[in-house]
């Protein structure tokens, strides 16, 4: 952690070398508010805040500094649901939409207790990917078929469908294909794939499947997301 973080300071440098200049020293506080062994984004989060506080480009910051496409950033920089895409010129599109979900009371999150490291993740994927020419088109369409779901059992198709594709691409079976094969509904890998929270789907007696497995964080939809 102190070698990521004199990274990422030094970084700021390098982008503004009028960042602490003028000063013997500072105390710093960052502060959490949910726990960080949760990976919701707490490493870029801090890139997101440091980089305000040296005045650079936030974007210019992760890449240069701890790596990965930048769409932490893009939700630590807006209060509501986005659709996030990079172009081969890894220029950055930020488009916020409204997801309404009739459903939304039969989709929860539960919290594996596995914390992944997100440069361990972004280094996995970059040597052990393996990208189809049409495999990026169908990811996207994927998300925007997900966006406009009007039905839970159209919802978990697609959800189904996104686990099975990312499955081949990065060589790893989906995590209920390890941990929960015996669960009927639909399961979501989230993050750097296999550890942190996943997203399920199911009705409210269902999530005492997760609890008898020892599962005690589980957070509703309404609890995770931002009103």
């Amino acid at each position: 952690p102190t070698k990521t973080l004199l990274k990422i300071l030094n970084t700021c440098l390098l982008l503004n070398p009028s960042f602490l200049s003028g000063n013997s020293g500072f105390n710093v506080t960052s502060k959490l508010d949910f726990p960080n062994n949760w990976g919701l984004g707490s490493s870029s989060t801090l890139i997101n805040n440091v980089a305000q506080w040296a005045e650079v480009d936030a974007f210019d910051l992760l890449h240069k500094s701890f790596g990965g496409s930048g769409y932490d950033i893009a939700c630590a920089q807006n209060d509501e649901a986005i659709i996030y895409s990079v172009d081969s010129q890894k220029q950055a599109t930020i488009k916020p939409i409204e997801l309404i979900w009739p459903f939304k009371d039969q989709v929860f999150f539960v919290h594996l207790g596995n914390k992944m490291d997100s440069k361990k993740g972004i280094a996995h994927y970059r040597k052990n990917a393996t990208l189809q020419d049409n495999s990026l088109a169908i990811v996207s369409q994927i998300s925007k078929r997900l966006m406009a779901a009007n039905t839970i059992l159209n919802f978990e198709a697609l959800l189904k469908e996104h686990e099975q594709l990312l499955s081949q691409i990065l060589g790893i079976s989906t995590i209920k294909e390890q941990l929960f094969k015996d669960y009927p509904r639909a399961i979501k890998s989230l993050g750097a794939w296999g550890g942190d929270f996943i997203l399920a789907v199911g009705a409210e007696s269902q999530i005492n499947y997760f609890r008898d497995k020892g599962y005690a964080t589980i957070l509703t939809y309404d609890q995770m997301i931002l009103p």
